[in-house]
């Protein structure tokens, strides 16, 4: 599964293990994605979030 989360713009995270994090030039929204396996759980960010909005996209397990 990926998990796409953009957090506000005055946001103060870090991202943590394996999420990525970079700026959108457009929105100045701070955007984290991480994939993730089903039924596991990883570090997302720590800090002080203000304002997201948070998305996923289940994708078949490969073989």
């Amino acid at each position: 599964m990926i998990v796409k989360v953009a957090f506000g713009e005055t946001s103060k995270i870090t991202a943590l293990g394996k999420t990525t994090q970079e700026v959108d030039p457009e929105t100045k929204e701070i955007k984290c994605e991480l994939e993730i396996a089903p039924g596991a759980t990883e570090m997302f960010i720590e800090g002080e979030p203000n304002g997201f909005k948070i998305g996923y996209n289940a994708e078949p397990i490969p073989k």
